[in-house]
């Protein structure tokens, strides 16, 4: 089974990131506001390029998926969601979701969490990364609701977790009902009041969430400008 990211290429990654301080919060900074978060949301025009595919909006909403795993001791190593934050003292969160069409072979997801002060965004990344490595290695199934009231269960197989500074990153493999494989990147990263999640998923490389939550980074860190 392929490696989603090599660990390599992830520590110079996110080395990059935390020099250029993009990767930290100031204490002294003013909060994200709740408002801001639909626009600092990423567009299909800034995901297509990265993900390599024709991508549109196919969910976006004021909150978090409504998802869990049978696995909560893991947090949201697979998917940030309700469920994950609601033991958090989190203020708002938001939700999209792109894909490359109805029966969609490219997945990209974000959540954007608003907290009360950057010291708690930080805690909850850092507390995510001891749930995230708990379960490294190991298979987690997501418990999906369906619409008419039932449940559909899908398992995924973790791979390592790798955290440099607080940006933590995970790959997994997704198994399809056809017998294929969806290869999935997920990460997570604090910066100022806000945790930033992105998912990723592809047929042949989902090795793009560390690229779109860099693009995401500078958007977090100039959100003051883009709320006045």
């Amino acid at each position: 089974m392929r490696s989603v990211l090599g660990v390599a290429s992830v520590l110079c990654v996110l080395a990059m990131a935390a020099s250029s301080g993009t990767a930290s919060a100031n204490p002294d900074e003013l909060p994200v506001l709740v408002d801001a978060l639909p626009g600092l949301m990423l567009e299909p025009g800034d995901v297509s390029p990265v993900v390599g595919s024709g991508m549109s909006v196919s969910g976006d909403w004021a909150g978090l998926v409504s998802d869990r795993t049978d696995r909560p001791e893991c947090g949201s190593v697979v998917l940030a969601s309700a469920a994950s934050y609601e033991s958090s003292n989190y203020l708002s969160g938001r939700y999209r979701s792109l894909t490359d069409g109805p029966s969609w072979t490219r997945l990209v997801d974000q959540s954007m969490v608003i907290f009360p002060e950057w010291s708690d965004a930080t805690n909850f990344a850092l507390g995510e990364a001891d749930r995230w490595r708990a379960c490294e290695n190991q298979r987690v199934t997501s418990l999906l609701p369906q619409p008419d009231g039932s449940t559909r269960r899908e398992w995924v197989q973790l791979r390592k977790i790798v955290q440099v500074q607080e940006v933590l990153v995970v790959g997994y493999a997704w198994p399809t009902d056809y017998g294929g494989a969806m290869y999935c990147q997920h990460a997570l990263a604090p910066l100022r009041n806000v945790a930033i999640d992105v998912r990723v998923c592809g047929q042949r490389d989902g090795n793009r969430a560390l690229d779109l939550i860099q693009a995401l980074l500078p958007r977090v860190a100039q959100a003051e400008e883009r709320s006045k």
